[in-house]
């Protein structure tokens, strides 16, 4: 296994003191091992391997800094601390009653925490060259604040100040389910207080990239763990840092049996105040995707309103022009999205091949209205074919997104999603699609065990979890991605007693 030595790192309010360089380390003591092991995508060998977790050390006559084995932990923290006081506001403020100086105290209390954030950002910016990539998310803080305290339940549209995609220069490896904070941005900015489960911690973490730089690396998939102690408030935080060797460059992904589904229902009218509708975006990123295709691709066309339509199946791009059978769509009622989905599963399992990419993308903007609208009738019909090696990407647009039924389906293997402001950034996501697609290992699971009683694990940031799920130093990710955008992060939190 390629290795490359730690950097420690403290950070104090006046920023970063260098601990120790690469040739002498001084990271303190081995306080226990990270296991992991996934089986790879292209075949059913599965690789089992093992890294050390570190303890920063702790010197000199300042004991309140944040100490790391790895200056990447630094951004991991502040993102994790922007999200945790996010997740913790819209929690707070959905479980109150909304009188006005439930309001203000709860406004006052995200302004702090802003004004707190930023001046970690500003440390990190100024000492380390990173960090200016939160001044913005943390301005939505202050946002946020200001809807809260200005809450109406029938806000309006004011126009976006955040792009959900930030594209970065290298390939990294991403957890399947949100790839991104899209809807609780475009509710943000509309003037709105999202509900907790508009927001996710792995959307949002996954706006940044908190990848580790192991260019050197050989390994297909390289997991390592990298900590952060918080000496002031006895916090460790070790992050399970991913990295690979696969770059864009050399990237191919498999052979593709797609099946698209698109809502056809009477709210793909509607604009997004780009003057093109929801549903003619949706085709022109179809056409994308179709001039993508190879010859040896095979594509299906579902449509879907009161009831779900194929327009095309199994298609092959060498024997006919596809985009014919699509460029008459027209907007119609109501939206069934089970029957859609249940005839964009039976075309993909139609056409399975064993050595194909076999997946749905799904492309709404509604949640279920009409139909099975029961979410556990859709859950299940996605398990089942996910068991047939079917995969869901769900690309979601729309108000009425609804982000915590998705958020829920795409947990199954080979499951995913991302949100998009507009029909205009459907079109971004074209270059994207390859990686959003292809699935670069299955069955991840690491597990933490560290030697000493005086760790307690407090909270988990990161994983795929319910709200009912107990916290445990264990990981169990059913897909990892490729991507071309941030790598987000899985961390875990622990207190420390001595």
């Amino acid at each position: 296994m390629t290795r490359k030595l730690a950097l420690c790192l403290v950070i104090f309010s006046g920023g970063f003191t260098t601990l120790a360089d690469h040739g002498n380390l001084r990271c303190g003591p081995n306080i226990g091992n990270m296991y992991y092991q996934f089986d790879l995508a292209d075949g059913p060998e599965t690789i089992r391997r093992h890294e050390p977790v570190l303890m920063p050390e702790i010197t000199g006559e300042n004991r309140d800094g944040i100490y790391t084995t790895h200056q990447s932990a630094l951004k991991t923290v502040l993102a994790i601390r922007i999200a945790s006081t996010i997740q913790d506001a819209l929690q707070d403020f959905a479980k109150s009653n909304k009188e006005l100086n439930e309001r203000v105290v709860l406004a006052h209390r995200l302004s702090d925490a802003a004004l707190e954030l930023e001046q970690f950002a500003w440390d990190l910016a100024m000492t380390k060259g990173f960090g200016s990539e939160f001044f913005a998310p943390i301005n939505g803080i202050r946002t946020l604040a200001d809807n809260i305290k200005n809450y109406d339940p029938r806000p309006t549209f004011h126009g976006f100040s955040l792009s959900p995609f930030r594209v970065h220069p290298k390939l990294n490896v991403t957890a399947g389910g949100p790839q991104n904070a899209g809807h609780y941005n475009k509710l943000l900015f509309s003037q709105k207080v999202p509900e907790p489960g508009d927001f996710t911690m792995e959307g949002f973490l996954s706006e940044f990239d908190l990848s580790i730089d192991e260019a050197t690396s050989d390994e297909y998939l390289l997991v390592k763990p990298v900590s952060a102690y918080d000496a002031y408030n006895k916090k460790l935080y070790v992050q399970l840092a991913m990295g690979t060797s696969v770059r864009s460059e050399s990237f191919m992904r498999k052979p593709l049996n797609l099946t698209v589904v698109l809502d056809t229902s009477i709210s793909m009218v509607a604009d997004d105040n780009t003057g093109t509708s929801r549903l003619d975006w949706s085709k022109q990123m179809i056409d994308q995707i179709v001039n993508q295709l190879r010859k040896d691709d095979l594509f299906s066309l579902v449509i879907f309103d009161q009831e779900a339509q194929t327009l095309l199946d199994g298609a092959n791009i060498g024997g006919s022009d596809i985009k014919t059978g699509y460029s008459s769509i027209a907007v119609g009622s109501v939206t069934n999205l089970f029957a859609g989905l249940k005839r964009g599963f039976d075309l993909a399992s139609k056409h399975r091949q064993r050595d194909y990419e076999n997946r749905v993308v799904l492309i709404s903007d509604a949640g279920l209205n009409w139909g099975i609208t029961d979410s556990t009738d859709l859950l299940r019909l996605v398990s089942d074919h996910a068991a047939e090696n079917i995969g869901l990407t769900v690309i979601g647009i729309g108000d009425d997104f609804n982000e915590a039924m998705t958020h829920q389906l795409t947990r199954s293997k080979g499951g995913n999603y991302g949100f998009v402001e507009s029909g205009a950034e459907l079109l971004e996501l074209v270059n994207e699609f390859n990686y959003l697609i292809s699935p670069a290992a299955y069955n991840f699971k690491v597990e933490l065990e560290l030697a000493r009683q005086s760790f307690t694990l407090a909270r988990a940031y990161g994983v795929p979890m319910r709200e009912t799920d107990t916290v445990m130093g264990l990981v169990d990710v059913s897909t990892l991605f490729f991507t071309g955008f941030g790598a987000g992060a899985i961390v875990f939190e622990f207190d420390v007693d001595n």
